[in-house]
């Protein structure tokens, strides 16, 4: 019913509202889908487009950690959600907002600040002055760093797949 509604959320912006589905096939039992199409414009102006059925378990938080950093945090969760998006989807992302520096960026450690420096914003966007803002992007800081280099290898495999199929269909 709502998978063709768009929702977009500017910088300016101090609430939002997200459709998600709670589904029990989902591979994690802390994980979400989205059910509608975000687009979300970030602090300089570029924006992320969250497709419908992305999955997301929101802040990524050791169950050891829960209680002082939730992973559900419905002020910050859109933070979250376009975190793991930039995660996961890095490569697809700069090569749409950033088509002439692609090559300059990368995907290493400055793409990685930018990530975490969405992340940052975000939370301060839609809760100013949250004591747990900080936290959860120290966190992402020291830990983050292991999904980064999984999602990057696991981008590097598809992309090599999809070549060598390519290569298999044109002889």
């Amino acid at each position: 019913m709502y998978r063709h509604t768009i929702a977009r959320i500017g910088r300016s912006d101090t609430a939002y509202t997200l459709r998600v589905a709670i589904d029990s096939r989902l591979s994690k039992s802390d994980q979400m889908r989205l059910t509608a199409p975000v687009i979300v414009e970030l602090f300089n102006g570029k924006e992320v487009v969250l497709p419908a059925g992305f999955v997301t378990d929101c802040h990524s938080t050791p169950r050891l950690l829960a209680s002082l950093l939730p992973e559900y945090d419905n002020r910050t969760n859109i933070a979250a959600v376009v975190h793991d998006y930039l995660y996961m989807h890095w490569e697809e992302f700069a090569q749409d907002q950033y088509p002439h520096d692609y090559q300059i960026i990368g995907d290493g450690p400055a793409a990685r600040w930018y990530a975490d420096g969405i992340y940052l914003s975000l939370m301060d966007q839609f809760h100013p002055k949250g004591w747990r803002n900080r936290l959860y992007y120290a966190a992402v800081r020291v830990f983050g760093w292991y999904n980064w280099e999984k999602f990057r290898e696991l981008n590097q495999n598809e992309k090599e797949n999809e070549e060598r199929q390519n290569q298999d269909r044109n002889g």
